[in-house]
C-alpha cells in the first residue's frame, strides 16, 4: 500500500533525509533497497512526491483517457505544497493538472506538442529576462504589462508561428484604440524578444519599416520662469513636507523620479555638500553636487529622519516614498497648469542652459550618456566647478521664486481672512435670527 501523508514542506524534508539514509545504510550493508520512494497526498488525489537519490520531485498521477499518466511538476526546493506564490505552489499546480487531465488533455503530450511546434512567446520573454539580469525591475514589469496587455493571445503561441504581417496588424490596432505610444513599444519589446532568439527564426517578424511606425513627440515640458511661484505656493499649501521637499530636491538637481524616491542617507555627504544616487537608468552610480539650499534643507530633515531613506514611508512596502501621482496631479491642479516630475527635471536643464552652461557640463550634472570622451573628464579634473555650476541655477531658480511668491503669498494670506471674518460675520448673523425666533 502506499504512503500517504499531508505533503508538506518540512515533511518532505524529513522524509527525503530518511529516505537517502536508508540508501545508504542499505548500500553499507549490500543489502537490496529501492532508489525511488513515492509519497502520496492525503489532501489532494493524484498528488505525490518522488522520493530520489539526490532529491524530491512533485507529480500528478491519473488515468487520462483510460491510461495511467504521470506528469512532472517540478523539484522540490523550487516547488512546495504550501507556497505563497501560486506559481511555485506544487499542490495548486497538481490541482490544475488533474483537471486537465479529468477534461481529457494529456499534459505531457501538450508540452511534446509545443516542444515540437518550438519556443513559446511566453517562454522566450521569461529567458530574456533571465538573460539580461542588469534591467530595471520597472522596465521587466513594463515590458510584461505591454506583453499582456496588447498580446496576451500570443503568450502561448510558438514564436515562429509570429509573422510580419501579424505584427503590424497588431500594432495598428493599439495605435486605433488612441495608443500610438503604447504600439510603437509593444513592437519594440517584441522586436528585442525574437532578435535574441534569432537562430530560430528566419527573420525578425518585429522589424516593421521607419515609415510604419507612429511618430514620436518628444516631451518638452517644463515649468516657466512666471509659473514657478503659483507651483510654489501649490507646494507649501499641499501641506506634505516630506513631499514638498522630494519635489523641491527634484527641481533642483535635475534628480529621475526614481533616483530621489530611494535616496538613502549613508548616500548624502552634508560635509562634501553631495549625495549619491545608486544604480541609476543607465547602470552607474551618479554622484550629485548640493547647493546651500539643498543642504540646508536635507540638514533639517536628517534631524527628524525616521529609516534609513531621506524621504521615508510608513505605508509603502518598500519603506519610502513611491509614485506621488495624486499629490503632483492636486498640486497642478491649485497652481493651475498640468506639470509633472520629468518637467522638473526638464526645467533644471533648461534654467542650466539659459545661464550658459555647457551641453557637456549639463549633461554630467543629470546623467545622461557622455558620447564624447574628452567631456568623461571634465568633472574629475575641476573640483569646484560643478558645486559653483548648481550654486548658480539653485539660486536663479530660487529667485524665480521667492520675491513674486511673497508677494503672493502675502495677498493670499489677506484674502484668507477676509473670506474668515466674512464667514465669521455670517456665522453671528445666523444665530441672532436664531435667537431672536
Amino acid at each position: 500500500m502506499a504512503d500517504k501523508v499531508k505533503l508538506t514542506k518540512d515533511k518532505i524534508n524529513k522524509l527525503l533525509a530518511e529516505h537517502q539514509a536508508n540508501i545508504k545504510a542499505a548500500k553499507e550493508a549490500s543489502l537490496p533497497f529501492p532508489a525511488q520512494k513515492d509519497i502520496y497526498d492525503t489532501e489532494l488525489k493524484g498528488f505525490l512526491v518522488r522520493l530520489g537519490m539526490t532529491k524530491a520531485v512533485y507529480c500528478v498521477a491519473k488515468r487520462c483517457n483510460g491510461r495511467m499518466t504521470r506528469v512532472v511538476i517540478g523539484d522540490h526546493g523550487v516547488f512546495f505544497p504550501d507556497h505563497n506564490e501560486p506559481t511555485l505552489n506544487a499542490r495548486k499546480r497538481a490541482a490544475i493538472l488533474i483537471a486537465q487531465m479529468e477534461s481529457g488533455e494529456n499534459p505531457n503530450e501538450a508540452k511534446k506538442e509545443r516542444r515540437e511546434q518550438g519556443l513559446t512567446l511566453s517562454e522566450a520573454f521569461e529567458n530574456y529576462v533571465l538573460d539580461n539580469p542588469r534591467l530595471k525591475k520597472n522596465t521587466v514589469k513594463i515590458y510584461r504589462g505591454l506583453l499582456n496587455n496588447h498580446a496576451a493571445d500570443w503568450m502561448n503561441k510558438p514564436l515562429k508561428a509570429l509573422d510580419a504581417e501579424m505584427v503590424k496588424k497588431r500594432h495598428t490596432e493599439i495605435t486605433r484604440k488612441s495608443f500610438p505610444e503604447s504600439a510603437n513599444k509593444f513592437v519594440r519589446t517584441l522586436r528585442a524578444i525574437c532578435y535574441a532568439n534569432k537562430q530560430l527564426l528566419p527573420e525578425n517578424p518585429a522589424c516593421m519599416p521607419r515609415k510604419k511606425w507612429n511618430p514620436s513627440e518628444r516631451r518638452t515640458g517644463v515649468v516657466q520662469a512666471h509659473q514657478l511661484p503659483a507651483w510654489y505656493l501649490a507646494l507649501v499649501d499641499y501641506r506634505n513636507q516630506d513631499l514638498s521637499d522630494y519635489l523641491m530636491l527634484l527641481l533642483l538637481t535635475g534628480l529621475r523620479r526614481s533616483e530621489g524616491f530611494s535616496l538613502l542617507w549613508k548616500d548624502v555627504d552634508l560635509k562634501g555638500k553631495t549625495l549619491t544616487a545608486r544604480d541609476t537608468k543607465n547602470g552607474k552610480d551618479h554622484t550629485v553636487p548640493l547647493s546651500d539650499f539643498l543642504c540646508e534643507m536635507l540638514e533639517r530633515r536628517i534631524a527628524s529622519k525616521v529609516n534609513d531613506y531621506v524621504f521615508p514611508s510608513m505605508t509603502s512596502a518598500t519603506g519610502h516614498l513611491v509614485e506621488p501621482k495624486k499629490a503632483v496631479a492636486s498640486i497642478s491642479k491649485a497652481a493651475g497648469f498640468k506639470i509633472n516630475c520629468h518637467d522638473l527635471r526638464r526645467t533644471f536643464m533648461s534654467v542650466a542652459s539659459h545661464l550658459g552652461i555647457s551641453e557637456t557640463h549639463i549633461k554630467r550634472l543629470v546623467n545622461h550618456s557622455i558620447t564624447d570622451v574628452t567631456g568623461g573628464y571634465i568633472f574629475d579634473i575641476e573640483q569646484s566647478g560643478p558645486h559653483k555650476r548648481m550654486q548658480e541655477i539653485t539660486d536663479t531658480i530660487i529667485g524665480y521664486i521667492a520675491k513674486p511668491a511673497a508677494v503672493f503669498l502675502a495677498l493670499k494670506r489677506l484674502h484668507d481672512q477676509t473670506e474668515k471674518q466674512k464667514a465669521k460675520v455670517v456665522d453671528m448673523g445666523g444665530r441672532r435670527k436664531a435667537v431672536t425666533a
